[in-house]
């Protein structure tokens, strides 16, 4: 559901680095980090898979392809981790839970309503 304030929090200068995020979560007493997957899948997507994504006939192409594709699913695993991994480490967060996006909450009605 998120924290209170918490959008309003990061448009502050400099709320984003590794020590003020911590101390925020801190304040707020939060136990668990929930993280949006989609976020990383898209930040995947442009930054490794968009050379990936033409399609030929040629079939040692497709093989190639798929390699890639396989070295880009390996490589948004390893990034994923240890990104939430390394900030885990770096602050009083005991637990990050990866979020999927599934059908939206009825208790966020109001908020998709103004969207």
């Amino acid at each position: 559901m998120g924290l209170k304030g918490f959008h309003a929090y990061l448009r502050q200068e400099g709320a984003t680095t590794t020590t003020n995020i911590p101390n925020h979560l801190r304040q707020q007493h939060v136990g668990i980090l929930y993280v949006d997957f989609c976020c990383d899948f898209f930040w995947l997507l442009q930054e490794f898979a968009v050379d990936f994504l033409t399609v030929t006939g040629d079939r040692q192409r497709r093989q190639q392809q798929q390699d890639q594709h396989t070295e880009v699913a390996r490589r948004f695993a390893d990034r994923t981790m240890n990104e939430h991994n390394a900030f885990a480490a770096d602050s009083e967060v005991p637990k990050i839970c990866l979020v999927f996006d599934g059908d939206r909450l009825s208790a966020k009605r109001a908020t998709h309503s103004a969207r």
